[in-house]
């Protein structure tokens, strides 16, 4: 089994939330916290379908039963902070890419990394989390969210 956990991410910039209130027509600063708060959800779920990192992020990789002596990491990988098995204890490792390659096989493994975003992809990815954000915001139903992500494939 293999799980991805969010420890942490940076918030999105202010130019960020000043587009998101164009784009929904919002006014004021009276929503800015609930506006900052759907534009991170958005930026997190085009950040999972895209496979790339949208705002700088921690994760944990946990893979139960690892067999393999290769792993691939998700979204743009900067740096992997520590690699560990079961029992804590930390195993050895090389990067090839998104792969990290272990120097032998680990049973119950963790991987902790940062990603970073880059900006080919923020230009390409923020609209559609934008739209995201906006579609939470007006209380858009799964289809409409659907489409919206649909557009990243």
């Amino acid at each position: 089994m293999i799980s991805l956990d969010l420890i942490s991410h940076d918030q999105p910039g202010i130019d960020w939330l000043q587009g998101l209130k164009r784009y929904a027509s919002v006014p004021d600063d009276s929503q800015d916290a609930l506006l900052d708060s759907l534009l991170v959800r958005a930026c997190t779920v085009v950040q999972e379908y895209a496979d790339t990192s949208l705002l700088a992020c921690s994760f944990r990789l946990s893979v139960s039963g690892c067999d393999s002596q290769e792993i691939r990491l998700y979204q743009t990988v900067s740096t992997v902070t520590r690699v560990y098995d079961g029992s804590g204890n930390d195993i050895g490792y090389t990067m090839s890419g998104r792969c990290l390659k272990l120097s032998a096989p680990a049973g119950d493994l963790t991987v902790e990394y940062d990603t970073v975003p880059d900006q080919a992809s923020v230009d390409m990815l923020l609209p559609v989390a934008i739209r995201y954000a906006t579609a939470l915001y007006d209380g858009q139903d799964n289809t409409e969210l659907t489409k919206i992500i649909s557009e990243i494939c």
